[in-house]
């Protein structure tokens, strides 16, 4: 597609520095779209028209004047609404904040704007950023834009939504066990989930903190090559994110992928696939193998032992009386996600969880055990990639199911948890991208995992196989 709001975020950057548009021309078009497209999907929950025109405007008189402009100046890009973002509501789905305003701008969307992207807005996610659809009491149910009738999926559904569908350039997620690969994968787009620790979670909603925590941030685009424009913009401590640390960026350009040993897998032995799925990954398989590199089919067998270890983890709090448990509203209420401010919760929480009763609650060295295990299934899954450079294989065994269907008894969580959670609870990087359609026209999608620090090589892979797929975006919402 040639229209405006369907060029990539690499070409609008490009077309800006070299005067072949105004980055009021781009704002005013992707306006204009996003007035035809959000009332249908409802993925974008709060925009500033006049901000937005004000910061095209001061880029344009910049750029006019001869001046020197960031890197990715101009560049629209959209939020999740669970990441704050100064001066504009952030909820994070959460009824109790559906009025709060932060003061102050989290590292990973200010290391954006310095760079001279222009903020849209935020888009909506679930209360807490749980479940398996995209929907709140505040802003309600985001739709599939290639089938209004079809889930986004859970929790990055609004940012999937609307990138799809060409109101948004590029955004920014959050992702703890497949909350960015889902709804990429559902919608059609490409998502970067980085190494655990690569880039800090400071100011998201509820806060990343904790002993359990594996949730990371990333961005989201309708190509590979956009995820890989602003990942090196987004990465490195900020000195309040304890988990997060330096760590170098190779230039996908730079590496080669001569010799490199690629497994593959359709069937992860909890759940089967549907066919274009299937496809989709045999596609991808074909092509590498006209290159230099040897693909085999062969899976970590430890990533079966996810469900165990999650389920055994998440025993903590089992059976507790409900009157005992600390109360939530403390998230609930208008404070700002900063360390500052947490460290008082965290003392209050442990005064309140000191009273909690239950009959089948873990021991304190139970729970150390368990932490054990979690620490053997990574070594586990890290052994496999010591001789596995990538891994290609399904994010969902199924693709965009019917609104509500996540909530009846028949419908199976291990066809999306199976194939994205064994490797969450390792940290390792993993690159989303289209790879195929359904019979009835809707994307599906594949995820690309490497090891720790080698985002770059995903994203090269990635790259390299996207310039092989070609689809036809006619049946979207465009």
């Amino acid at each position: 597609m040639n229209k405006l709001h369907f060029l990539s975020a690499t070409r609008i950057v490009d077309d800006i520095r070299e005067n072949n548009v105004t980055a009021t021309e781009i704002i005013s078009n992707l306006l204009k779209r996003i007035d035809e497209v959000n009332p249908r999907i409802n993925a974008i929950v709060h925009i500033d028209r006049e901000y937005l025109l004000s910061q095209a405007k001061e880029i344009d008189d910049t750029i006019a004047k001869g001046n020197t402009i960031g890197p990715l100046a101009g560049l629209p890009i959209t939020i999740k609404d669970n990441i704050e973002v100064k001066d504009m509501i952030t909820t994070g789905g959460i009824t109790g904040r559906s009025n709060y305003v932060p003061t102050f701008t989290a590292p990973v969307v200010k290391r954006l704007k310095d760079a001279g992207a222009i903020i849209i807005g935020k888009t909506n996610c679930p209360a807490f950023c749980a479940g398996f659809e995209t929907k709140n009491e505040i802003y309600g149910l985001t739709r599939n834009p290639w089938d209004l009738s079809k889930t986004v999926g859970s929790s990055s559904g609004g940012e999937a939504a609307i990138i799809a569908s060409g109101g948004s350039y590029l955004g920014i997620g959050s992702d703890s066990g497949g909350s960015m690969r889902w709804p990429s994968h559902f919608c059609g787009i490409a998502s970067l989930v980085p190494t655990f620790g690569r880039v800090p979670r400071t100011g998201t909603i509820p806060p990343y903190f904790g002993f359990l925590d594996t949730t990371q941030i990333g961005p989201m685009a309708r190509s590979v090559k956009d995820l890989s424009l602003v990942f090196p913009y987004i990465v490195g401590p900020d000195n309040w994110d304890s988990r997060c640390m330096p760590m170098p960026i190779e230039d996908p350009d730079a590496i080669s992928i001569n010799n490199l040993s690629i497994s593959y897998y359709t069937d992860n032995g909890f759940v089967e696939p549907e066919k274009p799925i299937t496809r989709a990954i045999t596609k991808a398989v074909s092509v590498l193998e006209n290159y230099d590199v040897i693909v085999e089919e062969r899976y970590p067998l430890a990533s079966r032992e996810f469900f165990d270890v999650g389920r055994g983890l998440n025993r903590f709090s089992a059976n507790i009386d409900p009157s005992t448990v600390p109360e939530i509203t403390e998230w609930e209420e208008s404070v700002e996600m900063y360390p500052d401010d947490i460290f008082g919760f965290a003392d209050s929480w442990l005064a309140k969880a000191s009273g909690a009763k239950g009959n089948e609650a873990m021991l304190g060295l139970e729970f150390y055990f368990w932490s054990i295990k979690w620490d053997t299934y990574r070594t586990k899954i890290l052994q496999f990639m010591k001789n596995n450079d990538a891994i290609i294989c399904p994010i969902s065994a199924i693709s965009a199911f019917s609104h509500g269907a996540s909530s009846k008894d028949e419908f199976n969580p291990l066809d999306l948890l199976s194939y994205t959670h064994p490797y969450s609870l390792v940290g390792l990087p993993a690159v989303t991208l289209r790879g195929g359609t359904t019979d009835d026209g809707l994307p599906v999608g594949f995820q690309i995992i490497t090891n720790f620090g080698k985002e770059s090589l995903a994203l090269k892979l990635g790259m390299l196989l996207e310039s092989e797929f070609d689809f036809d975006d006619s049946s979207c919402l465009c």
